[in-house]
């Protein structure tokens, strides 16, 4: 959250996101899994239009598209309000 905080401060939301990232990242510790979930955050909050280049290159696309597409098939399955997939 403080990540998150901190990009606030920016008004370009470019840097904003950029901030997050970078606070989120730059300490010790689990800052792979902080950095994870910030840039879920600040994605789902902004677009993947607001992402830095430098970060968004890294990205495994594949992989996301792959993920991506397996979650929509358990959504088309499963009721939102219960979260329990159907038997098919």
């Amino acid at each position: 959250m403080w990540a998150l905080r901190r990009g606030e401060l920016h008004e370009d939301t470019r840097a904003a996101v950029e901030a997050a990232l970078l606070g989120a990242i730059n300490p010790s510790g689990d800052s792979d899994s902080v950095g994870t979930i910030t840039g879920n955050l600040l994605g789902a909050a902004h677009g993947p239009g607001a992402m830095p280049s430098l970060f968004v290159g890294q990205v495994a696309w594949e992989i996301v598209d792959a993920l991506a597409q397996a979650l929509l098939q358990v959504r088309r399955r499963a009721p939102l309000e219960t979260g329990r997939v159907r038997p098919t």
